[in-house]
């Protein structure tokens, strides 16, 4: 209940503001591919099972609203889907690997400021992620709130639409909902590819 509620005051705070926005919205749909890797906490050093991140891949869908020349407010929508192998302390004590990797599953909704510049552009805000169906029992539930960061170049095709490319960087469960007090961070680095639908609004 307690998240749906967050979910809800989240889409509607973006929602009623809309009002207060210069310009029209520009849409975009992406996709994300990279490293993905679990940062733990100092407290949880020594445990009997340690995560080696493979990949991860996030595809989604945004909405940028300009709030200045400069600055947009950017939300939307995203699914993450990243993989972990593991390595853990067998009955006999010794060092085994896993044989099927750990699969977490996120959908998320971003809010994040963008600053624009003439030559490229730089985004820092948040993420609410809610995960789900995940083949996990090992690695802390990651549903709560993260942080991303990223910088981008557009590339002008028409003028309908226009390209772009921007690393990036996320923590999930930087304030988790689950109140644990040891700490497992899933942490992604990659680049992310996209295409803004320039006219949509217009």
């Amino acid at each position: 209940m307690k998240r749906a509620l967050i979910f809800i005051l989240l889409i509607s705070a973006v929602t009623s503001a809309k009002a207060q926005f210069f310009g029209n919205p520009t849409v975009s749909a992406y996709i994300s591919v990279g490293s993905v890797d679990i940062i733990i906490n100092n407290s949880l050093v020594g445990n009997d099972v340690s995560f080696n991140g493979k990949a991860y891949l996030a595809t989604g869908v945004s909405l940028a609203y300009p709030l200045s020349k400069r600055f947009d407010l950017v939300t939307g929508l995203k699914y993450s889907g990243s993989f972990y192998n593991y390595t853990y302390i067998d009955l006999y004590g010794d060092e085994a690997n896993s044989t099927t990797p750990i699969k977490v599953n996120l959908i998320s909704i971003p809010v994040t400021l963008k600053y624009k510049l003439s030559f490229m552009y730089f985004t820092a805000g948040v993420e609410l992620d809610q995960q789900f169906n995940s083949s996990n029992s090992l690695i802390e539930d990651q549903s709560g709130i993260g942080i991303n960061l990223s910088l981008g170049k557009e590339f002008k095709v028409s003028d309908k639409f226009t390209f772009y490319l921007a690393p990036e960087f996320t923590m999930h469960n930087v304030i988790g909902f689950n109140n644990q007090n040891d700490k497992e961070l899933a942490t992604l680095i990659g680049i992310r590819a996209g295409v803004n639908l320039n006219s949509l609004f217009r």
